[in-house]
């Protein structure tokens, strides 16, 4: 199992690292919360439209409007580890982005979750089976309502 994003004096960011574990390639970076992306090496396909074995993404993107808050330790915490438990052998991976935006802008996004699937039919139907329990929960970390992107993932 690999650490979820609690709350640390880790630096406020990092360069990025890959590595293998356990059959798995983890990157793993700071951004005020350290977190751990990670994907089974041999079903991302190919990047032919056809390939079989080309995972799915769900990305949960949370916009920095006038007024938004999040509390990403809460999210990293709480709300992910409710994903890994209701998502369960479903789920192929999860990722927590935390936007800190460039010089003088801010980012668009405060966070984006991502969630990883074998296929775009397991993703469906994690969703329709659980994902009324997990919109419940997004009033416990942020004012904004979340877009989401199903994107399949090429290389």
């Amino acid at each position: 199992m690999l650490p979820g994003c609690p709350s640390s004096n880790r630096p406020v960011l990092a360069i990025p690292t890959l590595r293998e574990r356990n059959g798995y390639r983890v990157l793993a970076a700071a951004a005020n919360c350290w977190y751990s992306w990670m994907y089974r090496s041999t079903t991302v396909g190919n990047g032919n439209s056809g390939d079989k074995n080309t995972m799915i993404k769900i990305s949960v993107m949370y916009p920095n409007d006038d007024g938004a808050t999040f509390d990403i330790d809460y999210y990293c915490a709480s709300h992910m580890a409710l994903v890994r438990q209701l998502l369960g052998e479903t789920l192929r991976g999860i990722g927590v982005d935390q936007g800190i935006g460039q010089p003088g802008s801010p980012a668009p996004f405060l966070a984006i979750g991502h969630l990883l699937f074998d296929s775009a039919e397991a993703a469906q139907s994690a969703i329709n089976t659980h994902g009324p329990k997990l919109m419940a929960d997004v009033p416990n970390y942020t004012n904004t309502q979340p877009t989401i992107q199903v994107s399949q993932i090429k290389m």
